[in-house]
């Protein structure tokens, strides 16, 4: 009588072709880093651990602006960043997550016995440790996602009332250029000679598209007062100083936040 063969749990070859893969995969992801890491990217910190590849792309978003603040032109993602973005793709959502599934479904069409369940094999430290990072991942990214889905809804929600403030934060520093040079032309060229005291505020800058403007000399401050025409509740009041400068800035309405 011929002896019945077990199938084997998975293709030859397979589990240490998995294993390669994982630990190629690992090795970019853990040393990259300290490797080849490029000297622009030290002006902004980036995690040695990104399972998540999005936190690439946010620290290519950081770097980005920090040089566009500086005048240069934005950089392209290096191909180590792209290395390492592709590492953690196939990692943290393919590897892991097939491992996980085939041994998931290998073990609910064999029907070990508790026996068999207890010898320690290749694949069940594989399977469990697929499981873990797949279990990780899963349970990461569901709070992330409800934030990330949280955070672009308010920012839907106010950026036009943050567009109307940063334009009338402009048209108030405008303002308040004229309003003390007001005060540094002589009075005989009908200035304020060192006063703002009788300033009055033109007709083509008391109102914008943007919102209606007024002004009050109290000694050696004016206070400016800007009421939203997008967005009635919302206003800026902030008073210009004896030396221009505009301090004690205050927010009303849609632009309290």
């Amino acid at each position: 009588m011929s002896q019945k063969t077990e199938p084997a749990e998975f293709a030859p070859g397979f589990l240490w072709q998995i294993a390669l893969l994982t630990l190629l995969m690992l090795g970019i992801l853990f040393f990259s880093r300290s490797l080849f890491d490029s000297s622009l990217s030290n002006f902004v910190p980036r995690s040695g651990w990104i399972i998540f590849p999005w936190l690439v792309a946010a620290g290519q978003t950081l770097l980005n602006t920090v040089v566009s603040y500086n005048g240069a032109a934005p950089m392209a993602p290096s191909l180590l960043d792209g290395a390492r973005v592709l590492s953690a793709l196939l990692f943290a959502f393919v590897i892991c997550p097939t491992v996980f599934l085939l041994g998931w479904r290998r073990r609910r069409l064999a029907k070990e016995s508790a026996r068999e369940m207890q010898q320690l094999r290749l694949s069940s430290v594989l399977y469990a440790f697929t499981c873990i990072v797949s279990l990780f991942v899963v349970v990461s990214i569901i709070p992330i996602s409800i934030a990330s889905e949280s955070g672009r809804e308010s920012a839907r929600e106010h950026w036009p009332a943050q567009l109307n403030k940063d334009r009338i934060i402009r048209e108030i520093q405008s303002l308040a250029v004229d309003i003390y040079q007001y005060r540094l032309v002589p009075r005989s060229l009908n200035g304020g000679g060192g006063s703002y005291r009788d300033y009055r505020l033109r007709d083509d800058l008391s109102k914008t598209e943007n919102a209606t403007y007024s002004v009050a000399v109290k000694g050696d401050e004016v206070t400016i007062h800007a009421q939203s025409i997008m967005y009635p509740t919302a206003s800026v009041d902030v008073e210009v100083d004896s030396i221009g400068t505009l301090v004690l800035w205050k927010y009303g309405g849609n632009f309290e936040y």
